[in-house]
């Protein structure tokens, strides 16, 4: 998958992920009798996972249409996302008080089980088809709600909470090698903080901030450089540069651009329109006909 894709969808996965175990966190202080969500956190738990899933399948069955493998995939994502809804319709069906909730806490109890299978289900498949990204996303949407689903049954499953803290801490590692090679400076003494759980959104809003184009001198600011760096006879340039401009048809051109080397997926992207470029090392952008300087 893209990483212009993946990374948004995995930024909202993980930030969900984050307010579960920050909450963990704080209950972990109470009494172990105590150690219990409220409804309305579930429920509000499911209905991300649930709207996360659906927007990952949308935009997956995108980058992979050409794939004959598409549909085994979409597949077991569709089990996983199946399973998450079948639980929030029960907290919904509590909420208009169709069913009692002593029944809704026994039907979801039993159905962390096979939301659990269909978690490892999808997992091994895209490990199957090399879908690392893939599978790291839903195992973070998965685990988040399992967590979610045992705590609020009264269950402390500490096993989960770690695996969950490991995944996230794979996706903070990726985010954070990203920044480094954006060629942005890394506030070095703060990564400490930006790789825990509490630091999730310091992280992603300095990853954001890599994503932004290069600020421009303004015409006003490009003449007071030229008056302190005068260059009164510049240099003609030679016949070789003469032909590459007459090559490039300068008149066709709109402006100027940035590349963005994206190291998550080993592509270029154009500053100013997001343009993927794969493999190529052009003067200018396809899509918007911007020099990239």
């Amino acid at each position: 998958m893209e990483s212009s894709i993946f990374v948004p969808i995995m930024v909202a996965a993980i930030q969900s992920a984050g307010q579960v175990l920050s909450s963990l966190a704080s209950k972990a202080k109470e009494a172990a009798g105590n150690y219990v969500f409220s409804k309305d956190f579930f429920e509000e738990t499911i209905v991300d996972a649930s709207e996360q899933l659906a927007n990952f399948i949308k935009l997956s069955s995108l980058s992979l249409k050409q794939e004959i493998r598409e549909q085994s995939i979409l597949d077991v994502v569709q089990e996983l996302q199946a399973h998450v809804a079948s639980i929030g319709e029960l907290l919904r069906l509590v909420k208009t008080s169709e069913i009692s909730p002593a029944m809704a806490d026994r039907l979801i109890t039993s159905g962390l089980v096979p939301l659990q299978v269909s978690l490892k289900k999808a997992e091994i498949r895209l490990s199957h088809y090399g879908r690392d990204d893939m599978r790291l996303f839903c195992h973070v949407v998965g685990t988040n709600t399992l967590i979610s689903g045992y705590v609020y049954s009264g269950q402390n499953v500490p096993s989960l909470e770690r695996d969950l803290e490991e995944s996230v801490h794979v996706f903070q590692k990726r985010l954070l090698d990203a920044i480094a090679q954006s060629g942005r400076e890394v506030p070095w003494e703060k990564v400490s903080r930006l790789m825990t759980i509490d630091g999730i959104s310091e992280l992603v809003e300095l990853y954001n901030s890599t994503l932004q184009p290069v600020k421009k001198n303004s015409p006003i600011e490009n003449a007071v450089n030229l008056t302190k760096n005068p260059d009164p006879e510049p240099k003609p340039p030679s016949k070789v540069q003469k032909r590459k401009v007459k090559d490039m048809d300068l008149e066709k051109f709109v402006g100027t651009a940035r590349k963005i080397y994206d190291p998550l997926y080993h592509n270029t992207d154009c500053s100013e329109c997001g343009h993927k470029i794969v493999l190529t090392n052009p003067s200018h952008c396809p899509n918007c006909r911007r020099l990239f300087v």
